[in-house]
């Protein structure tokens, strides 16, 4: 009956129920993300998550919970993949701090889900984090020394917008970018500046450790 993509399909831990990931529309590979819910025995299927109206950004994965009362997916939340959770209700609950870097969950125990977190500054750590997102305790330290050994640029996140006639702000939003400071940053120096542009809208620069386009390179050789 979807005229558009529909993905990602996952049971719940007792099979009555299946999940999966939808998009609207049938001419856009790139679409907004939404959620539905299918009741097995009662043959029904309904919205659990309305892209664009119940939550500004796209699921991109989906994993029950092992009671089988929520599901947690990822979405790129202000260029940060953040981990959040839905309850069978529809409440939307975003896990973890806001300026924490990049989550991914790896799994669910007893102590809580256990996450990799990753940054701009740092590359993937493991760390246990409460289900309802109120406390986390980092687990590994792999990189910690090496990290010690090297120098980073300082990263910001910054949001501008332009009213120049042709190149205005959709919408007249914010347009948000990362702003990395070279190594060592000196006030009263000047510096190159390096422009990278990601196309999308498949993808973006977010704020995660990239073993293949890594901004700190740029940083540590002078650029900001």
């Amino acid at each position: 009956e979807n005229p558009g993509y529909d993905f990602a399909p996952v049971f719940s831990p007792d099979g009555s129920q299946l999940a999966w990931l939808t998009m609207a529309g049938g001419n856009y590979e790139s679409d907004a993300v939404g959620v539905r819910l299918h009741d097995v025995k009662a043959g029904t299927t309904t919205d659990l998550l309305v892209a664009e109206q119940d939550f500004a950004w796209s699921p991109q994965s989906l994993e029950w919970a092992k009671d089988g009362t929520a599901i947690y997916f990822h979405a790129d939340v202000k260029a940060r993949r953040r981990l959040c959770s839905i309850s069978l209700t529809g409440a939307i609950t975003i896990l973890g701090d806001d300026d924490a870097g990049s989550t991914t969950l790896q799994g669910e125990s007893a102590q809580g889900l256990l996450v990799a977190r990753d940054s701009l500054s740092r590359p993937a750590e493991l760390a246990l984090l409460r289900e309802d997102g109120a406390s986390e305790r980092r687990i590994t330290f792999f990189n910690d020394a090496k990290l010690a050994a090297v120098d980073l640029g300082a990263v910001e996140d910054v949001s501008y917008r332009t009213d120049r006639p042709g190149r205005e702000s959709p919408d007249g939003a914010d347009v948000q970018a990362w702003l990395i400071r070279p190594a060592n940053f000196d006030e009263a120096k000047k510096y190159p500046l390096c422009v990278v542009v990601h196309g999308g809208p498949q993808g973006s620069t977010g704020d995660d450790w990239h073993y293949r386009w890594n901004l700190q390179c740029l940083a540590s050789a002078g650029f900001a």
